[in-house]
């Protein structure tokens, strides 16, 4: 480009934002900070036309992209934040919150990228030089984040991702500068390129897919105290439980002494014993720790600290033996949530007697029943248009099924309720979503575990106080809604325990119900909660008396 005219357009561009620190502080200063979602959409627009100049960027620009970031790093936090309080409720704030912190943090990279290109190329200068360390760490920051994003998702991290972060460690450390910590301008306390790798590679090994947002950001900050002093290795006997491949597309894994190549630079190790130290005091002393997200109960986080524990051990822990599972190739009809769940198991096929029949060993004839009054009224039956899906039945075992959900398809999240009916005989599996995994972009993979393959749908209903003691046959005044009845069957998750689904709302301890079945009716007494999640509960019942 001639000289003259790249002159010209850099005295053009100095009212960029980003030309310089002053006018990155120029420009703060003029924000207008009353709505996140639309100042959000402002910094990215000016980060994404940084990120798309041709021109070579100065130091100059550099620091004012350190001046930027560092100003909007607590925004970015509490945007975070926001979403993991609102993930479980769902809706469309939870989307934008996501999209807008996802957005931000892609237009980040993108103008480290940038960043980062001048600076291999210009390395020798000092100008360059000296801001080094500082623009690797918060390029492999920003990595870091965007990992953990994409797990609140549960997606896959790309296989072009691990290389840039593999790359930005293997730059860091040719020039011997991965252990530098230098800070941005405003801030007390810097961090290495080391300290923001190994936090990558520590958030990766929870991608699991059976944590909740919340869960996850609890875990991810208990990681990012207690792993520092972490260091990565190189090959070596007693180097460490991990082993990472630096030219590779995946992180930690457990260090195989029967495989032959694990030597030289491409490979690194990781002892995680101090790390797992921490864990082990913290299970010790059963005490609720402060700081992450509000609803984490202290026994939930000891649940989470045992799940690190065994992520995080020195010791690969031993193969846990799993049921048999059967790979399958069938489209199944699947529903979810308890209401739709309930009314869909009480539909009898008309047209195929076969199907009449198995429908009929599960439940009864759907009639419409309206209680006005303690009268019952029976209105005509209305063909149901259920909410339902075909998904695909991918493998089955007895305690679990894997389902994949092709693009566009309803979202579930980890605990809600799910009913699957295979075509062949019309039977229903009732379960809950245990694990979730984005494998593909036109996919996803629900694991169910199977809490009953027998379930009959059941009215109950609260007994009053007062008419059930003195006129026993006489219908209550409190309102009637569905359940599901899980009998002690064989193939049931508890075989030989009679227990109940029914509405969170309606569980109380020690409660006493009214069961109804198509022609029979019960009291029953809620003894023990088995499984508490949002929407539904699952608890055990003792039968107390036959009404009928």
């Amino acid at each position: 480009m001639n000289p003259l005219l790249r002159l010209w357009q850099r005295l053009l561009g100095q009212g960029h934002p980003l030309a310089s620190v002053r006018a990155a502080e120029a420009w703060l200063d003029r924000l207008d900070r009353r709505d996140g979602f639309v100042l959000q959409t402002e910094v990215t627009r000016v980060l994404l036309g940084f990120a798309a100049s041709a021109d070579s960027p100065s130091p100059r620009e550099l620091g004012a992209l350190f001046r930027v970031d560092s100003a909007f790093q607590p925004f970015l936090a509490a945007m975070v934040e926001e979403y993991v309080e609102q993930c479980q409720r769902g809706g469309n704030l939870e989307a934008r919150l996501w999209t807008a912190a996802y957005d931000l943090g892609q237009a980040y990279l993108k103008a480290y990228g940038r960043c980062l290109r001048a600076a291999r190329e210009n390395i020798n200068r000092p100008a360059w030089a000296d801001w080094f360390p500082a623009l690797l760490a918060r390029h492999a920051h920003h990595l870091r984040n965007d990992l953990k994003l994409r797990q609140f998702r549960y997606a896959v991290w790309p296989a072009a991702q691990w290389r840039e972060l593999h790359e930005i460690y293997q730059l860091a450390a040719l020039y011997d500068r991965q252990r530098t910590r230098q800070a941005l301008p405003g801030e007390r306390r810097g961090s290495s390129v080391e300290e923001e790798y190994l936090g990558a590679l520590l958030i990766a090994r929870l991608n699991t897919g059976n944590f909740t947002p919340p869960q996850l950001e609890w875990i991810v900050r208990r990681l990012s105290e207690w792993g520092r002093g972490l260091v990565l290795q190189p090959p070596g006997d007693g180097a460490g439980a991990f082993e990472i491949d630096l030219l590779g597309f995946g992180g930690l894994r457990y260090f195989d002494r029967r495989a032959k190549d694990h030597g030289g630079e491409r490979y690194g190790r990781l002892d995680p014993t101090p790390l797992y130290r921490r864990i082990q005091e913290a299970l010790v002393q059963q005490e609720p720790t402060k700081g992450g997200p509000r609803g984490i109960p202290a026994v939930e986080q000891h649940f989470l600290l045992a799940r690190m524990a065994a992520l995080f051990s020195p010791t690969p822990p031993p193969p846990v033996p799993r049921a048999e599972r059967r790979n399958t190739s069938q489209i199944v009809r699947v529903v979810g949530g308890l209401p739709v769940i309930c009314r869909a198991i009480a539909e009898v096929t008309r047209a195929d007697r076969a199907a009449l029949q198995a429908g009929a060993l599960h439940s009864y004839e759907e009639v419409t029943q309206l209680y006005v009054s303690g009268r019952t009224v029976t209105g005509q039956r209305q063909e149901s248009r259920l909410p339902s899906v075909m998904w695909r039945l991918i493998d089955s075992s007895q305690s679990g099924q894997r389902l994949g959900a092709p693009a566009g398809s309803p979202v579930c999240r980890l605990g809600d309720l799910m009913a699957a009916q295979e075509p062949s005989d019309h039977a229903w599996t009732l379960g809950v979503v245990r694990r979730v995994q984005r494998s593909r972009a036109e996919e996803t993979h629900y694991g169910l575990e199977v809490m009953a393959r027998k379930l009959i749908r059941v009215m109950l209903q609260e007994r009053d106080p007062v008419i059930d003691i003195f006129s026993p046959d006489m219908h209550g005044t409190q309102r009637p809604f569905y359940g599901l009845y899980l009998p002690a069957f064989p193939e049931n998750r508890l075989p030989g325990q009679r227990s109940l689904v029914l509405p969170d709302a309606r569980y109380k301890e020690g409660l006493d119900l009214n069961l109804i079945t198509g022609t029979k009716r019960f009291v029953i007494h809620l003894t023990r909660l088995i499984e508490k999640e949002t929407g539904w509960v699952w608890a055990a019942f003792s039968a107390v008396d036959k009404l009928d």
